[in-house]
């Protein structure tokens, strides 16, 4: 494991770069976790927890230094700003009326992480970071560091500085090329010219198993009405389970890539996904990230522009689908402050060149889903019919 020096420093990761480019596209790139549940938001209290964590968790507090091979993630000793929103008109199961989720996230001027009290008749909190910075496991444990910072209790110190890269080498030596832009998408082709994306929320009661798995089919199934075509399905796996004496809220999640076809069972992808990371596919690296190393970030965005571009014109991306499972979230851990979670979700972050990307995350009486979209495959109805055949589907017997 990678000691952190006095002053924290992490060097970027290629796996990381790409979302560098996504953020010069559409900013910002961010992921959020949003809390909710009741009680009270006292600002103060937020400022002074979020002070204390950042000093031992000074990942909250980065920003990117460095030119090409040689950029790096450095501690800024700023701490997230904790910002108080009004958002009593805000349900919380959409994008739309939150613009403070749009709020800046830059890389290259800070700051990437912050917080959010969302004040209204059901409170929430958002914790928000670049994905550059940050996965969805990461923004958790710096989550519980503030509920145990709230509660007075001793905060857990980050103990490595290692990036996926590094995490990645110790395990696996190959690389992969980039996936070609051959799959269909769930959604029928791009119409229009809106950037960005919106999503949509998703709640289910009860217990489900193989989730992402049937995810995985109704997707496919989605993709099969619209166009012949190949299916791939994204998974991110948190590289954290390689080696668990690690705490660090970096991005250290590389992922899996999953062909779907119309004779795939929940069961067969489960055991491709178990597969996949013992044979630890989850720690090969994309051999095309090179050149995002060695070329300018402004050349790299203009290419990738046009090659988005290009995907929706065609209606053919890298992959069909990216579905992100954050697992069951430990609420029972996130009280303090005088607030009490009672509901834990992922927001993922505007990606135009994957038409479908779903969080989903378990709670203990339920599943939450948060399906993203671009703007130019989710006009005419587009992402409600997906939900709605998301929620046929998952609710189906068997």
């Amino acid at each position: 494991m990678i000691k952190t020096p006095d002053i924290y420093k992490r060097p970027l990761a290629r796996s990381e770069l790409m979302w560098l480019v996504m953020d010069k596209i559409n900013p910002p790139f961010g992921i959020a976790i949003l809390l909710e549940g009741e009680g009270e938001l006292n600002k103060k209290l937020w400022e002074d927890a979020a002070i204390k964590v950042s000093e031992t968790n000074p990942g909250t507090r980065l920003k990117l230094k460095g030119f090409l091979k040689n950029r790096y993630w450095i501690d800024t000793g700023i701490p997230p700003e904790v910002v108080e929103i009004d958002a009593s008109d805000w349900s919380g199961l959409s994008s739309e009326n939150a613009p403070f989720l749009q709020r800046d996230l830059s890389p290259f001027t800070g700051p990437t992480s912050e917080i959010l009290l969302l004040q209204g008749e059901n409170p929430k909190i958002c914790f928000r970071s670049n994905h550059a910075v940050m996965d969805g496991r990461g923004i958790l444990m710096w989550i519980e560091d503030m509920f145990r910072a709230l509660r007075g209790e001793n905060t857990i110190s980050t103990n490595s500085n290692i990036n996926a890269d590094q995490l990645a080498r110790l395990f696996q030596k190959k690389h992969r090329d980039f996936e070609p832009s051959v799959h269909i998408a769930p959604t029928g082709i791009a119409k229009g010219n809106d950037r960005g994306c919106i999503w949509k929320r998703i709640q289910f009661n009860g217990r489900f198993s193989k989730l992402l798995p049937k995810l995985a089919i109704i997707i496919a199934n989605e993709a099969k009405k619209h166009s012949d075509g190949p299916v791939k399905i994204a998974v991110p796996v948190d590289l954290r389970h390689r080696n668990k004496n690690i705490h660090s809220s970096a991005n250290l999640s590389i992922a899996i890539y999953l062909d779907i076809n119309q004779s795939s069972t929940p069961d067969q992808i489960a055991d491709k996904i178990k597969n996949q990371i013992q044979k630890q596919n989850d720690c090969v690296l994309t051999r095309g990230m090179f050149w995002f190393e060695i070329l300018p970030t402004w050349f790299m965005t203009m290419l990738v522009k046009k090659s988005i571009q290009k995907q929706h014109q065609k209606g053919l991306y890298s992959v069909s689908a990216l579905l992100s499972n954050l697992g069951i979230i430990p609420i029972h851990k996130f009280h303090g402050g005088g607030f009490v979670a009672n509901n834990c979700l992922g927001i993922p972050p505007d990606i135009e060149n994957i038409p479908c990307f779903i969080s989903l995350n378990g709670r203990k009486d339920g599943v939450d889903l948060i399906v993203s979209i671009p703007k130019v495959l989710s006009s005419d109805g587009r992402i409600d019919e997906l939900l709605d055949s998301i929620s046929l589907g998952l609710q189906k017997k068997g």
